[in-house]
């Protein structure tokens, strides 16, 4: 059945709409008040295609069943955008041959007014087993979106975002359980991930074939205003918890957390291609992590902490080097702490310089291609070493400076 015009549809309490035949709508679609929509007819297009834009407002709407063994978008397919305010959203058991096994959005996704959206065993034969945006996948408001036993052939187990993952106003991503045959086994974001405001991204128990088990991010992952990512028991070939391309940075008192992943090669819980960056009271949380190098973490570019933040790498293993982490090129610290404890395989492995200004980093062993480096350090504020580094020393201060545990 086609709508030619822009439609209002309302439903009502305990309303079940059963389609023998797929919905479309050649405007867009305003829905509002509660309906629950089930597939009977056969499996050839999504259960509703909104051409236009997709706006819930006040509405409960659920999708259970649905298959498209044709194309795009198992349950919904929308050519413009999909809006969600003051409302939930729920599919279920939902399947596409080709992208967006949930839904296939052309456009952007956005959250607002305390809404949210919940997608749960749905596949997609390519990309975004639970939903797939070619635009932004925005949250604001409080509002939230869960992605549970999801799964994909290509990128994105739960979610694929083609442009920008933007969080803000406390909202809240659970990903759970998802898997895809390739890269981002909970999510795979092709622009930039960014958090603030107290939003909050939280990975669990999910699988990538090839880079990053939990989160893929083609660009750069930015905290800042108390945005918390948490990461825990995913695993991939490469980067088991997260895999960024470009910088890794976190501000204003963000916090990230990786535990219990594995890396088949490098980055057990995180990989991040160019920068590692801390500034602003932040802190990077690394536990039990391992991988055949860069076990809790590989750093391609240089780690640079600052202004009172703080990472931990604890019980964390590598075979052929950073057992806690592996970088690239230099560290530096400015009134910052570091620490790796517990590690087997170096604690870490390092290409480049450590510079240290106030505070203090913690090894329990070193290893350094080239050197290791302690300018204009303050008394008792330079690091560590549990395990004796030859050839080492500290610029600009006495040897007593530096407390070597035997």
């Amino acid at each position: 059945m086609t709508f030619n015009d822009s439609c209002v549809w309302r439903g009502e309490e305990g309303l079940k709409v059963t389609l023998e035949a797929p919905l479309t709508f050649k405007g867009n679609l305003f829905l509002e008040g509660e309906l629950r929509v089930e597939a009977a007819g056969p499996p050839r297009a999504p259960c509703v295609t909104v051409l236009g834009t997709l706006s819930l407002h006040a509405a409960r709407a659920v999708f259970v069943g649905c298959r498209n063994e044709a194309g795009h978008g198992g349950a919904v397919y929308v050519g413009k955008d999909f809006i969600l305010s003051r409302s939930h959203l729920q599919i279920e058991n939902c399947t596409a041959k080709e992208s967006g096994g949930g839904a296939y959005v052309t456009g952007s996704f956005r959250q607002s007014n305390a809404s949210s959206a919940r997608f749960q065993n749905c596949t997609a034969g390519n990309e975004g087993g639970g939903a797939f945006v070619a635009g932004s996948f925005r949250q604001s408001n409080g509002s939230a979106a869960r992605f549970q036993k999801c799964m994909a052939g290509e990128d994105g187990g739960g979610l694929n975002v083609q442009n920008h993952l933007l969080q803000e106003d406390r909202s809240a991503l659970e990903v759970e359980s998802c898997a895809t045959a390739n890269n981002g086994g909970g999510a795979c974001v092709f622009g930039s991930f960014w958090q603030s405001n107290g939003s909050s991204a939280r990975f669990q128990n999910c699988r990538a074939e090839h880079e990053g088990g939990g989160l893929n991010v083609q660009n750069h992952l930015l905290q800042e205003a108390k945005g918390t990512l948490e990461v825990e028991s995913c695993a991939a070939e490469f980067s088991g918890g997260t895999h960024v391309i470009g910088c890794f940075r976190q501000s204003n008192g963000s916090s990230a957390r990786f535990q219990n992943c594995t890396a088949t090669n490098v980055g057990g819980g995180l990989h991040v291609g160019q920068e590692l960056l801390q500034e602003a009271q932040s802190a990077l949380e690394v536990e039990s992590c391992a991988a055949n190098k860069g076990g809790g973490a590989d750093v391609s570019g240089s780690f640079r902490q600052s202004n009172g933040s703080s990472a931990r790498f604890q019980n964390c293993m590598a075979k052929s080097g950073g057992g806690g982490f592996h970088v690239g090129k230099d560290i530096s610290q400015d009134n910052s702490y570091l620490s790796a404890r517990g590690t087997a395989g170096t604690s870490v492995h390092l290409h480049g310089t450590l510079r240290q200004l106030g505070r203090a980093a913690k090894f329990e062993d070193l290893v350094a291609s080239l050197s290791i480096r302690c300018s204009a350090c303050h008394p008792l504020c330079c690091f560590v070493v549990a395990w004796p580094i030859s050839r080492s020393y500290c610029e600009q201060m006495q040897l007593l400076q530096l407390l070597w545990l035997q």
